[in-house]
């Protein structure tokens, strides 16, 4: 939720710098063409919309990026992940029901033979088609656990980076209050640079967003390290009695 809500946030600053400097581009127009007779304002006009529109473009791509990932790519990831191991389930459902016939043969020589060949191998394939989807159900629940964790000591971590960083009057170590004051030193970025005029807007327009993509980065890479346990841990235990490794 936490992060859900930063994603909201993200999306409404993204919209807000996208479709204001669109308006303000209209009321710039607007007021160039009734001040053309006075003053021609055009050719200014068109330089500084060249140069803002690039920057207007990449600031509120970022902010919109980062509040779709957050907003919804971050909670469907472990449905994705995990209705691709079902099929991938199914399919090995398929290659043992059309496998059978020829494992059948093989069971009647289960000491080998020259053409059948041993049966130890298709056993242990079989056991994993009905251990597998119980694997996945407890990676999925032990995954959510651990993200839950990860995401914690990530939130944690990231804002006491940027607090001792950014913040004027930054303490050696932060509160051990929990999450919430580093959260909310991550969420507000309540810091500058020597409090000019020029230094926040460059805070505002170039490291905000930039921290914001490079927060999206780390929590995209926690994400998929949690939830690889949803295919990762059927493998690894069926590895662990012996049964041949699947991609």
């Amino acid at each position: 939720l936490f992060l859900y809500h930063i994603g909201d946030e993200c999306m409404n600053v993204g919209a807000s710098i996208f479709f204001g400097s669109i308006i303000s581009a209209l009321v710039t127009a607007i007021g160039t063409i009734f001040l053309q007779g006075e003053i021609n304002l055009s050719a200014a006009n068109e330089v500084m919309t060249a140069w803002v529109k690039p920057l207007v473009y990449a600031v509120s791509g970022m902010f919109i990026f980062s509040g779709l990932f957050f907003t919804y790519f971050l909670p469907l990831y472990p449905y994705f992940v995990f209705i691709f191991g079902f099929i991938g389930w199914l399919i090995i459902i398929i290659e043992a029901v059309i496998a059978m016939p020829l494992v059948a043969l093989g069971l009647t020589h289960p000491e080998g033979h020259e053409m059948l060949g041993k049966s130890d191998q298709a056993v242990m394939l079989l056991l994993g088609v009905f251990l597998r989807p119980v694997l996945m159900i407890m990676g999925l629940v032990i995954a959510v656990v651990l993200s839950f964790v990860s995401y914690r000591m990530v939130i944690y971590c990231f804002g006491a980076l940027l607090q001792g960083l950014f913040q004027a009057h930054a303490p050696t170590t932060i509160s051990t209050a929990g999450n919430a004051v580093a959260a909310g030193v991550a969420t507000q970025l309540n810091f500058g640079f020597d409090g000019s005029f020029w230094g926040s807007l460059l805070q505002l327009l170039v490291v905000t967003p930039i921290l914001f993509m490079i927060f999206c980065s780390l929590i995209y890479a926690v994400t998929t390290k949690c939830y690889q346990l949803i295919f990762i841990l059927p493998d690894s235990v069926l590895n662990w009695i012996g049964a041949p490794q699947q991609p």
